[in-house]
């Protein structure tokens, strides 16, 4: 079983803000290969949640959501995932907690797991100028 990220298209929430989601499938060997997104973001990240799936992932496993430059959005915020608890994490720059922008696609890449064909779905948040 090859390990896949599936996209949904962003959903608009209110007139400024939009979530999408990537359900994340590891490989038998636990890996995933890191997948960019098929759309742009064009906005500030808000903030994420993390929920474990049916099979759970490794204890303490990383998610890394890359933008164009390779730079974690989330500043490894959602690195440290529960195997069991649904988790929110906001994006970290410096020392602080805050939104950052983003202006084209993200790159979800998963580390740290070894369980064959686990679970993770990942919800994020973002906020858009009014259309």
């Amino acid at each position: 079983m090859a390990s896949s990220i599936l996209f949904t298209q962003p959903v608009r929430l209110s007139d400024t803000v939009q979530k999408f989601t990537a359900t994340i499938t590891a490989h038998t060997d636990g890996t995933v290969t890191s997948v960019t997104t098929p759309f742009n973001i064009d906005g500030y990240v808000m903030h994420a949640e993390v929920n474990p799936g049916t099979i759970a992932p490794q204890a303490d496993y990383d998610i890394a959501v890359n933008n164009s430059n390779g730079v974690d959005v989330f500043g490894a915020e959602l690195n440290n995932r529960s195997a069991t608890v649904s988790e929110q994490a906001m994006p970290k720059i410096g020392g602080g907690y805050g939104e950052r922008y983003v202006d084209g696609p993200v790159e979800i890449a998963v580390l740290n797991n070894n369980v064959s064909g686990a679970i993770s779905v990942l919800t994020i948040y973002f906020r858009t100028h009014k259309n």
